[in-house]
């Protein structure tokens, strides 16, 4: 099942007014990649991943790589993870 973002869905995980129905739908989707990650075997070690990395790196035009990195996505994705989180129901 593919989810399709509307402007009201894209609203409200803006304005983090979390919905019951939102809520669930993630807890599954996590649940589900859960599962997958599970599974999926890892393909390469560290060491390689990270070689990896540097090659991709390397490809990006210098002008990229000359610029600051911004992490405020990085940020805002944890902030909603975080309420997220908290609304989910606790392992016992």
């Amino acid at each position: 099942m593919r989810c399709r973002y509307d402007g009201n869905r894209l609203r409200e995980i803006r304005t983090k007014r979390f919905s019951a129905d939102i809520i669930k739908r993630r807890a599954v989707a996590f649940e589900r990649f859960a599962r997958w990650q599970a599974q999926a075997p890892n393909r390469c070690d560290p060491a390689t991943a990270l070689s990896g990395l540097g090659t991709l790196y390397e490809l990006l035009p210098g002008e990229s790589r000359s610029r600051p990195v911004d992490v405020s996505g990085v940020r805002v994705l944890h902030q909603r993870l975080q309420v997220l989180s908290k609304a989910l129901p606790k392992d016992t």
